[in-house]
């Protein structure tokens, strides 16, 4: 149900193109030496968009989100590293060393992030954060460990005057790969920014663009992380983990903002401790996965998570009888979508082997629902959510599987 936002995806379109303009092209802007003096002043805030960004997701115990900022961050620093670098690389007798290592940086960045990203938050019960610092700083150990690493990565694709770094390009798509595989909500939005900000690094380095170009990119970089972390705090905030619907909290500021017209259904699933206690709580989540997701698919962002099996659905601009009417539609949906349970068993062959077989068994689910509105007496929303309650609970009494609409409304 979770979707990425396309306003926010064309956002990072258009930055993705301005930088790609500024790398390919010979812009008179690039020449201004005005605009060049202006714009260096602004170039300290990349890295401190990765420090803020770091800061942030170390507080909302985003543990991958903290290393990414950390990979960003080195890169935003590299010419100040590099200065930092030439001593100690002079005494090794290779002055070029680190300035060969951030060049290839931006094209090394996606692999050690896409790793970050391919690692699970566990293995066997135990944490992997070694294994995620490892990943951060792959490109040092790679840089390190292979000799002339360099000339595997770039000269057999040069095109051209362009670059064509087919590797660092490929790594850069992973996260949102990865995102997919493990269907972890969090991480499907900032999958997709994350992906983004590789790119953007990548342009300059493609085009052989350095100074202004490579400058811009970072930034863009930043800002795009650090809008991104926002939003993942957001959904954390904002969005139920289980259903993905929007939850309590999103539901009490939705209910603050509504007007005199309007309509509440609160919405039960019925039977459900039962159903708990008969097939176990995992198959109970998946019931309460398959009603959020008709639910959605009937009303979209209207529909809430009120709390364990129940949800609310907010009828904004409507009246209590076409509410019902189409919550009577979602509860009929319900009720003809059958819920398949599978039980595992293990049953002996001929061989002594074992063989893991389901059994699906199909089982009916129906909901009960209670429709309320404003009225003379009840003008608060937290009121007129309390007598949508009310016909829910009456819609139990008098037999489940049904819609009822408050009685004191005629």
């Amino acid at each position: 149900m979770h979707k990425v936002n396309i306003k926010h995806v064309s956002a990072y379109s258009v930055i993705l193109a301005a930088v790609v303009l500024f790398s390919a092209l010979d812009l008179p802007v690039l020449g201004n030496e005005d605009f060049i003096r202006i714009f260096k002043k602004t170039t300290f805030i990349a890295p401190l968009l990765f420090v803020v960004s770091a800061y942030l997701a170390f507080k909302i115990s985003e543990i991958r989100i903290v290393l990414v900022s950390i990979s960003f961050l080195v890169l935003s620093l590299s010419r100040q590293l590099i200065q930092v670098l030439s001593g100690a690389a002079m005494q090794l007798g290779d002055p070029g060393l680190p300035g060969d290592f951030f060049v290839m940086l931006p094209f090394l960045l996606p692999f050690s992030v896409s790793l970050i990203f391919l690692v699970p938050e566990k293995i066997a019960r135990k944490s992997t954060i070694i294994f995620k610092i490892l990943s951060a700083v792959s490109p040092v150990l790679l840089f390190m460990l292979l000799n002339h690493f360099e000339y595997m990565f770039f000269d057999k694709f040069r095109y051209g005057d362009c670059l064509l770094p087919w590797p660092g390009l490929a790594a850069s798509v992973l996260p949102v790969a990865v995102s997919g595989l493990y269907k972890d909500r969090r991480f499907k939005t900032f999958s997709v920014a994350l992906t983004y900000s590789l790119i953007i690094i990548m342009m300059p380095g493609i085009f052989l663009r350095s100074g202004l170009p490579e400058e811009l990119s970072v930034l863009f970089a930043g800002m795009v992380l650090l809008h991104v972390l926002y939003r993942v705090y957001w959904e954390n905030s904002y969005i139920d983990e289980l259903t993905g619907l929007y939850n309590r909290r999103a539901l009490d500021e939705k209910l603050g903002r509504l007007k005199t017209r309007y309509a509440l259904s609160m919405v039960d699933v019925d039977h459900f401790k039962n159903f708990n206690d008969t097939y176990g709580h995992d198959e109970g989540d998946n019931v309460l996965r398959l009603v959020s997701g008709i639910l959605f698919l009937n009303f979209g962002k209207a529909a809430y998570r009120y709390g364990g099996e129940e949800f609310c659905v907010v009828f904004v601009r409507s009246n209590v009888e076409t509410a019902a009417e189409k919550m009577d539609r979602a509860r009929a949906d319900i009720e003809e979508h059958m819920f398949s349970i599978r039980n595992k068993t293990n049953k002996r062959k001929k061989s002594a082997r074992k063989s893991t077989r389901k059994r699906v068994r199909k089982v009916k689910l129906t909901v009960s629902a209670g429709i309320a509105a404003p009225e003379k007496s009840t003008r608060d929303a937290s009121d007129v959510l309390k007598n949508a309650d009310k016909a829910l609970y009456k819609a139990k009494e008098t037999g489940r599987n049904r819609v009822v609409i408050n009685k004191s409304r005629k």
